[in-house]
């Protein structure tokens, strides 16, 4: 349990679905929050019980809390941030931190000059089964992870975060296309449309990120998928293919998923034959908590403890590197796909963005 305060900002409803069972199951108190709008603030307050206070000024002063967490409108996240400094305490931010590497950067410098520590709930990492798969990876189950494919499963810089992990190295170049078709009768609310990458990393494994807003909604598409692929093993989505030392064909293992009566998890387990078992025991099992849930549980518990039990914080620093690989994936997209060079020099990739027919084009289309 922790004796943490926090003060939020922000009153949305993911404050209340993700956010306030959660802080039940850690122990967590909420010393009060502050919204954009007064009129919601006051209707938040009285649905939740929390204090309602009129502006950051008076939250920060008024209750003296240990963390301030931001959860308002993507764009205006690294805004509140900068407002949140001057009070010297550690700030914990909904994705995304900011749009760009050099905003992103901007604000942890100054965060660095105050000594503020900035965290991202950036939770995708965390879910219960990339913890497993965490504990494979760890104990060298893979040998060295050649690529990994984000195959519509997660969106953009999530995409990005779940997959870096399982990569040594760091992203140094790139090339990202996305691609429209123009289908007379798409079985979807609108036309396909996909974007593709292929990422290289100083190791030379890769990472190929496929992701579209619209396949989600489609009920003829397959189901999205996840795939790891190592020297030793491979694994996509739930399922393990392997050679086991001294013999010659390959062995299929599964994850088990143990639930509780309310659906939640409460074990995973993946045992290789002739080999070892691996499980994770989920350690909120009693607070009906799913699986986003547990994720957010995992990663904030391991802020407040700086790390717990293995399990690192995901920083500002770490954002970084996902919203990095991000820019750079729209910029080669506005550049028809060209290769873009990491680290990302932005004056020298806007100027060749400018002069990209592409970009002209997609401008006055609209």
């Amino acid at each position: 349990m922790n004796s943490a305060k926090i003060g939020l900002v922000g009153s949305g409803a993911r404050i209340k679905s993700m956010y306030l069972p959660v802080f039940n199951a850690l122990g967590i108190e909420v010393s009060g929050f502050t919204s954009r709008s007064k009129e919601k603030g006051k209707a938040f307050s009285q649905e939740t019980g929390l204090t309602y206070f009129d502006n950051i000024d008076q939250l920060a002063t008024s209750t003296t809390p240990d963390y301030f967490l931001i959860a308002v409108a993507m764009g205006d996240n690294a805004k509140v941030a900068h407002q949140l400094l001057k009070y010297n305490k550690p700030i914990i931010i909904e994705t995304p931190l900011a749009w760009s590497k050099s905003e992103s950067l901007a604000l942890i410098s100054k965060a660095n000059e105050l000594g503020v520590k900035l965290y991202v709930m950036e939770q995708f990492p965390y879910f219960p089964k990339e913890l497993l798969k965490q504990q494979l990876y760890n104990d060298n189950i893979f040998g060295k992870v050649y690529a990994v494919f984000n195959d519509f499963c997660a969106y953009k810089y999530h995409g990005i975060a779940r997959a870096r992990q399982y990569i040594e190295g760091k992203a140094v170049g790139l090339r990202s296309q996305t691609v429209n078709f123009d289908l007379p009768a798409p079985a979807m609310d609108q036309n396909p449309s996909w974007q593709m990458a292929d990422i290289e990393f100083s190791n030379g494994s890769r990472l190929f990120h496929v992701y579209s807003p619209g396949y989600w909604g489609c009920d003829i598409c397959p189901p999205v998928s996840f795939k790891i692929y190592g020297e030793k093993a491979t694994m996509v989505d739930d399922t393990i293919k392997l050679i086991l030392d001294g013999q010659s064909e390959a062995v299929t293992a599964d994850i088990v998923e143990e639930k509780n009566d309310d659906g939640t998890t409460r074990q995973l387990s993946l045992s290789i034959p002739n080999g070892k078992e691996y499980v994770w025991q989920n350690p909120y099992q009693q607070h009906n908590l799913s699986d986003e849930q547990t994720a957010i549980a995992v990663l904030l518990n391991a802020v407040l403890n700086n790390g717990h039990q293995g399990i690192l914080p995901y920083t500002a620093n770490d954002f970084v590197n996902d919203i990095e690989i991000d820019q750079a994936m729209n910029i080669s997209d506005a550049r028809s796909g060209a290769n873009v060079d990491l680290p990302l020099n932005e004056k020298k990739q806007k100027i060749l963005k400018l002069l990209s027919y592409k970009f002209w084009k997609s401008k006055l289309i609209r």
